[in-house]
């Protein structure tokens, strides 16, 4: 299963990490667009295309109303590059459709029970949504760092780094330079 991983914060204290099923997303988009009883070729044609767009995607522009898998980044993205990115090209209207966003969308998809040896089977989930209380963020950045995963790899930039400042309040950084480098003295006449 390839998945994509988004995080977002709650207001009770704990993070939602989701977790896409892009095969799952990749079928259901290609059945509402294609319908497998009108034309097979077509639904495979959309169901391949959703999961690899082409170079000729995003050539004249974004275009509306549109979902798509971008699995691996451009050649001048060196942002998407340094995360080992992929992203999920959503520009669907969500009112139109009468849902309020993307989860509200795949939560309204039916999973398709699958049978197998005469049995059936629930069919996997497009979503996978897992709460992680915050009390955990430390032992999160610590685990990233030791992956080399931190604002300032990620990002290359100094924004990255005032992301890295930021993080350092929730743990104690092990390899940060900004650890080397000796603050001056504050000197509270001289302001």
């Amino acid at each position: 299963m390839e998945s994509g991983l988004i995080i977002k914060a709650k207001k009770n204290h704990y993070s939602v990490v989701y977790a896409l099923n892009v095969n799952q997303l990749a079928s259901e988009w290609a059945k509402k667009t294609n319908p497998p009883k009108d034309n097979t070729n077509e639904f495979y044609s959309t169901y391949r295309a959703f999961q690899n767009a082409g170079e000729e995607f995003l050539k004249n522009g974004f275009p509306a109303n549109e979902l798509q898998f971008i699995p691996f980044p451009g050649k001048d993205n060196t942002r998407m590059q340094k995360q080992l990115g992929s992203l999920l090209y959503d520009t669907l209207n969500y009112s139109h459709m009468r849902v309020k966003d993307l989860e509200e969308y795949i939560n309204s998809v039916k999973e398709i029970p699958v049978s197998e040896g005469g049995s059936t089977k629930p069919g996997e989930p497009i979503l996978y949504k897992i709460y992680i209380n915050q009390k955990c963020t430390g032992k999160v950045f610590e685990k990233l760092e030791l992956m080399n995963m931190t604002g300032g790899n990620l990002y290359g930039d100094a924004d990255g780094v005032a992301l890295d400042i930021k993080n350092a309040y929730n743990y104690n950084p092990k390899f940060s330079c900004l650890r080397d480098v000796k603050s001056p003295e504050l000197d509270d006449t001289k302001i």
